[in-house]
C-alpha cells in the first residue's frame, strides 16, 4: 500500500480554514479569499472528508491534470500558441522561510500540443523543439523572493532544447486548504515569464520576439503511508466491518433491532478479521478492506443465519474466498455498468436553515445523523457533494448517480435544485458530463411549483421529476392519479419532454396520512400515461412489515406494489412501470430469508428488465457492501421450486445495476465506461484503490430514541 494517492478539490467556500478548489475546463481556479496561512488547517477531524486530517504539509506534488502551462510566440509567420498538460514534479513552501522555499519542473515536450496539426509538426521539429532529441524541459529554483502580499519571484534555471539559461518567473498565490476528499493539502499558484528564442537557439523565431509563458499549477501535499497518516485512517484499529449490518434508518423509519442471527453474524466475522488477518500477516484494518474481508464477512452470515433456520437466500462464494484475494474478488468485485438512480447530499451553507423547514433539517441533520459529530461545530460538511463524491464514487463502484430532491419548500430544503446542480458540477469536473444526474423535486399540492418545473427544465437540465406525494403543506398529501394535483403534474411532466417521474412510495410517514403511501396509484396512473416512465422508489415495502410468501389477499409490504402491478394490466418484464430498490435492499440484505422473498417476488412478476439499482446514499455511508452483498445473493434451489422464485443469474443482476435504468435515462452505456476508465474519477480511484480509506460507517439514526426525537422535531417529515 504504497502507492501515491492523488486528490479532489472541488466546491465553494463553505466556513473551512480556506477556499476549496473549483475545476474549470481542465485546471485549478482558486476561489477568492485564501491566503498563505490558509494553508494550515485548523480543527477539522474524524470520518467527514470535508473536516479530516491534521497535517501541517509545505510540500506539494503537482497535481498533472490540474496544472497547465501555455505558451506564446510568434515564428517566421503568424502569432502561435501551444499548451503543456503533462507537468511532473512539486514545489516546496514554507511561508516563514522563503528561503526553504523551492521549485522543481519537468515537462515533456512530446506533450507540447497545439489545436492545428500542421503547427504541432512545427513545434516539434527538428527546427523548434526537437522533441526527439531533446524530450524534456526542466526548470530548477535557486531562490525565491517575495515582492508583496502574495506575490513572489521565482529565480532559477531553465533546461530547454539542450541549452540551460537563467530564467525568472512572477509567481501569486492562489489558494490553499484542507483536500476535502482524501485528507492532504493542497496550494495553488500562477506563474507567469518570458524567454528569448534566441538564449535557447531556436532559430525560427525572430530574435527580438519572445516566448510568453502563463502557468497556473495545483499542488497536494504527498500523502504518507500510502494515503494519509495513521492518525488520518478512518478506522485504523479495524472496528467496523466492510459490510454494514446494522439497524441504521434513513430518517423515514424507525430502526429495527437486529434480529440475533444478524448480531452473531457481526460477531462472528469480527472474530473472523481478527483471526484471518493474523494468518495473513496484515493488520486487521487492511484485511477488512480487501475483497477477501468482504467476504468473509458475508460468509459470517451465512454460517449465522444457516444455524438459525434459515433456508431462502444465500450469499454465493467459494469458502477460500475469506484467504484468497483473487478468489474473493471473483465473487464480490466485478465490471457491471453501476448506475444508482437514488443519491442524497446536502448542501452545507446555512441559507436553507432560516426557514421553518429548514430549521427542522438543520436539527435532524446536527443532533440525529451521527455523522455530523464528526465535523467542527456548525459545520454540515459530513453530508455534501465531496462527502458523496467519496463515498459513493471511490469507495463504491458506481458509476453514474442521480442526486435526488429531499422534502422542503424552495428555500427551506437543503438540496435545494441549485445545490444539486452544484453537486453536479462538483461530480462532473471530476469525471465525464454525465457522471451525475440531477432530478427536479416537486410538491404539486404547494403553490408555484407545476410552473417552477419549467425552469427546472430549461436552467437547470434535469433528467427526471422527484414526487413525494404523502407530503402536503398541511400534512394532507394526494393521489398521483387524483385530478386536483397529480393529473396536473403528470401532464406538465409530458409537456416537458422529460417524461421520467421517480415517486417515493411506500414507506409510511409518521404523523402524515396512511393512505397516500399506498403504492397503488403509482401502477394506476403508469397505465394511464404508458409514455411516461414511472419508478416506484423503495418498492412500495414498509419496514414493520417481514417480507414473505406473495399473498393479493391481504397486501401489506412490496405486496402492495405488486398487487397494483398485477391489477394495472402489466406483465413481466413489460411495460412503464419500474421498482426501484433504495433503501429496502440495505434493510433487507441483513435478513437472507425476507431478501429472497423480497428480490423473489420482484423478480417474478416484475422482471429482471423492469428493475432499477438505487441505494439511498449517503444516509447508509458507501454503498459498496450493497454492492457486494447484491453481486452475490443468491435464492436457494428450495425457495426457486416452492415459490417459483428464479434464479438470479450475472445477466440479471447487471440488468438491475444499470441497464435497466440506463434506457428510461437515454445513457449510451458503452460510451459511459469507456470514458468512466480514463476520466479524473476514474484515474483518481485506480490511484486510491490501492491505498483505500473507507469509513464503513452509515450516518442515520440507529437507535429508536433518535428516531423519535427526530418526529418530535420535523413532525414526521419525510428525509
Amino acid at each position: 500500500m504504497n502507492s501515491r494517492l492523488a486528490a479532489i478539490g472541488t466546491g465553494r467556500r463553505r466556513g473551512l480554514a480556506a477556499s476549496c478548489v473549483v475545476v474549470v475546463s481542465g485546471y485549478s481556479a482558486m476561489a477568492a479569499g485564501a491566503d498563505e496561512k490558509a494553508m494550515i488547517p485548523e480543527g477539522h477531524r474524524g470520518d467527514c472528508v470535508m473536516c479530516h486530517g491534521q497535517q501541517r504539509a509545505n510540500t506539494f506534488l503537482f497535481d498533472s491534470h490540474n496544472s497547465l502551462v501555455v505558451a506564446e510566440f510568434r515564428g517566421v509567420g503568424a502569432p502561435l500558441s501551444a499548451k503543456i498538460e503533462a507537468m511532473r514534479g512539486g514545489f516546496t513552501f514554507d511561508v516563514a522561510k522563503l528561503q526553504n522555499s523551492s521549485v522543481t519542473v519537468e515537462l515533456d515536450t512530446t506533450a507540447v500540443r497545439s489545436s492545428d496539426g500542421l503547427v504541432n509538426n512545427f513545434l516539434h521539429s527538428g527546427q523548434f523543439l526537437d522533441s526527439q532529441k531533446y524530450p524534456l524541459i526542466r526548470f530548477v529554483s535557486t531562490s525565491v523572493r517575495k515582492k508583496s502580499e502574495g506575490k513572489y519571484e521565482i529565480a532559477g534555471e531553465l533546461t530547454m532544447h539542450g541549452t540551460t539559461v537563467p530564467s525568472e518567473l512572477e509567481a501569486s498565490f492562489d489558494g490553499a486548504g484542507p483536500d476535502p476528499a482524501l485528507m492532504t493539502q493542497y496550494a495553488a499558484f500562477r506563474a507567469s515569464g518570458n524567454l528569448r528564442c534566441q538564449d535557447f537557439r531556436i532559430t525560427l523565431c525572430a530574435s527580438s520576439d519572445r516566448i510568453q509563458l502563463d502557468i497556473v499549477v495545483l499542488g497536494r501535499a504527498p500523502p504518507s503511508r500510502g494515503g494519509f497518516n495513521m492518525e488520518d485512517d478512518f478506522d485504523p484499529e479495524g472496528t467496523r466491518l466492510p459490510i454494514k449490518i446494522d439497524s441504521t434508518s434513513n430518517g423515514e423509519w424507525a430502526p429495527v433491532p437486529l434480529t440475533r442471527a444478524a448480531e452473531l453474524g457481526n460477531r462472528e466475522a469480527f472474530a473472523d478479521a481478527q483471526r484471518l488477518s493474523r494468518k495473513l500477516n496484515v493488520s486487521r484494518r487492511q484485511f477488512l478492506i480487501s475483497a477477501a474481508g468482504a467476504a468473509a464477512t458475508l460468509l459470517a452470515f451465512n454460517r449465522a443465519h444457516a444455524r438459525s433456520g434459515a433456508r431462502g437466500g444465500f450469499f454465493e462464494m467459494p469458502q477460500v474466498a475469506a484467504l484468497d484475494n483473487h478468489a474473493a474478488q471473483a465473487s464480490v468485485g466485478g465490471s457491471e455498468f453501476i448506475f444508482d438512480v437514488q443519491n442524497h447530499c446536502v448542501d452545507p451553507s446555512a441559507s436553507w436553515r432560516k426557514s421553518t423547514d429548514g430549521a427542522r433539517w438543520n436539527y435532524i441533520l446536527n443532533n440525529l445523523f451521527g455523522q455530523r459529530q464528526k465535523c467542527a461545530p456548525g459545520l454540515l460538511d459530513a453530508y455534501s457533494a465531496q462527502q458523496l463524491l467519496k463515498d459513493v464514487y471511490l469507495d463504491s463502484d458506481t458509476q453514474i448517480g442521480v442526486v435526488t430532491a429531499l422534502w422542503g419548500a424552495r428555500g427551506g430544503n437543503p438540496t435545494s435544485i441549485d445545490y444539486a446542480k452544484e453537486a453536479q458540477a462538483v461530480i462532473g469536473a471530476m469525471g465525464s458530463n454525465k457522471r451525475a444526474l440531477i432530478h427536479g423535486g416537486v410538491m404539486p399540492n404547494e403553490p408555484g411549483a407545476l410552473e417552477f418545473m419549467d425552469v427546472q427544465a430549461k436552467e437547470y437540465k434535469v433528467a427526471a421529476w422527484k414526487l413525494y406525494p404523502q407530503w402536503g403543506p398541511k400534512g394532507v398529501g394526494f393521489y398521483m392519479d387524483d385530478e386536483q394535483f397529480g393529473i396536473p403534474f403528470v401532464e406538465r411532466v409530458r409537456a416537458s419532454g422529460i417524461k421520467i417521474v421517480c415517486a417515493h412510495r411506500g414507506l409510511p410517514l409518521p404523523f402524515l396520512l396512511y393512505e397516500y403511501s399506498d403504492p397503488a396509484d403509482i401502477a394506476r396512473v403508469a397505465a394511464r400515461y404508458p409514455d411516461v416512465t414511472f419508478i416506484c422508489y423503495h418498492s412500495g415495502f414498509e419496514p414493520g412489515v417481514r417480507e414473505g410468501v406473495y399473498n393479493p389477499a391481504a397486501p401489506a409490504g412490496v405486496d402492495r406494489l405488486i398487487k397494483a402491478h398485477q391489477e394495472s394490466g402489466f406483465t413481466r418484464n413489460k411495460g412503464n412501470l419500474y421498482a426501484e430498490l433504495g433503501g429496502v435492499w440495505m434493510f433487507n440484505m441483513r435478513d437472507p430469508e425476507a431478501a429472497a422473498h423480497f428480490m423473489g417476488k420482484l423478480l417474478k412478476y416484475f422482471g429482471e428488465d423492469r428493475i432499477c439499482w438505487g441505494t439511498d446514499s449517503i444516509w447508509f455511508g458507501s454503498p459498496q457492501d450493497q454492492i457486494q452483498a447484491f453481486r452475490t445473493f443468491q435464492i436457494t434451489k428450495e425457495f426457486q421450486d416452492k415459490y417459483g422464485y428464479p434464479e438470479i443469474t450475472p445477466l440479471m443482476r447487471a440488468k438491475i445495476f444499470g441497464l435497466n435504468a440506463a434506457g428510461p435515462y437515454r445513457l449510451d452505456v458503452d460510451q459511459i465506461k469507456k470514458e468512466a476508465k480514463k476520466d479524473r474519477i476514474g484515474t483518481l480511484k485506480a490511484s486510491y484503490s490501492e491505498s483505500a480509506n473507507p469509513s464503513f460507517q452509515s450516518y442515520g439514526p440507529k437507535t429508536a430514541t433518535q428516531y423519535r426525537n427526530l418526529l418530535a422535531e420535523s413532525n414526521g417529515r419525510p428525509g
